[in-house]
């Protein structure tokens, strides 16, 4: 198996700021291990769903892709929102079953609900919106 480098577990629990000008900026938490599968229950209500899959070399390139989502919604007025990713070091197995490794998501999960157990990647949630 190829693999992509992923700092975890030290990266488990910390945050990443994403900025872009003219002063967008988001922040990011990292859980390592953890996965937020389409079709568990959404903090706002609803489900998690899968927004697209993409290939990233880094998960800091798959949140940047969050991150433009979440810009170019805001600026055309799109009710579309990224507020997670989940990205796996395994890209072959990934692209293979389901053409990428960086899953932008909808929501995060709801209060009481379990993430799915993932060895292979970690999920970043948006802390805060626009």
């Amino acid at each position: 198996m190829n693999t992509l480098a992923l700092d975890c577990p030290s990266i488990d629990g910390t945050g990443i700021s994403v900025t872009a000008p003219p002063g967008w900026r988001q922040n990011y938490t990292y859980h390592c291990g953890l996965e937020y599968r389409a079709g568990s229950a959404a903090a706002s209500g609803g489900t998690i769903r899968d927004i697209a899959t993409i290939i990233a070399y880094s998960v800091e390139d798959c949140i940047e892709s969050c991150f433009g989502l979440n810009i170019a919604s805001f600026a055309s007025e799109f009710a579309l929102k990224c507020s997670a990713v989940f990205f796996s070091i395994d890209l072959e197995a990934s692209v293979t079953a389901s053409t990428g490794n960086c899953v932008l998501k909808n929501d995060t999960l709801a209060a009481g609900t379990s993430a799915a157990s993932n060895a292979f990647g970690v999920t970043a949630t948006l802390d805060a919106g626009f």
